[in-house]
């Protein structure tokens, strides 16, 4: 039996034609563009953790940045019009007993991701902005005297939460978590 294929739903909500790319971070050279009527969807496959971008194309002749949003289940996507938004600052509570590092990975190709560096035990990391960024992935490595450790990441289609922690939920397994 063949293996089940996923797969990226993303619908035009707006009243303009939307071009943009999937990039698929499993491998940097695999991208997929895509171009969507207004008011249309576009579905394409799904090959691990991907980024995505689009812009509007006006009547005028500009172009305008679309803005994602998560749709009604995973990787579904809504492009939306004029939701200039401003998402909290994510920020990561190190609740463990070692220093942690990791990285913040967001939907969008116009979001650089966020690597934080070593949070002490019992301290907390904020990033310096965000935006209009969803989140997909927080990892965390952690510095135990014997070597590091990989924490289980925290995964989303897109996210617009900010606050996570960082902790131990059984001897030597670790967790990213939302609060």
């Amino acid at each position: 039996m063949g293996e089940e294929k996923r797969l990226i739903h993303i619908t035009n909500s707006t009243d303009y034609e939307a071009t943009g790319v999937v990039h698929h971070q499993s491998d940097s050279s695999e991208v997929d563009g895509f171009t969507i009527p207004a008011k249309k969807d576009w579905t394409g496959l799904h090959r691990g953790l991907f980024k995505l971008s689009a812009v509007l194309h006006l009547p005028d002749g500009k172009e305008e940045r679309a803005h994602f949003e998560p749709g009604p289940s995973p990787n579904d996507y809504i492009i939306e019009r004029g939701k200039l938004l401003t998402y909290t600052p994510v920020s990561i509570a190190n609740n463990t007993r070692y220093r942690a590092t990791g990285t913040v990975t967001y939907l969008s190709w116009f979001c650089d991701d966020d690597n934080y560096p070593a949070i002490s035990p019992g301290g907390e990391w904020q990033a310096s902005g965000r935006g209009e960024c969803l989140v997909t992935k927080i990892t965390a490595t952690i510095r135990l005297e014997t070597g590091d450790v990989q924490a289980d990441p925290y995964e989303s289609p897109g996210t617009s939460y900010s606050a996570f922690k960082v902790e131990e939920d059984s001897p030597g397994h670790f967790v990213v978590r939302r609060i």
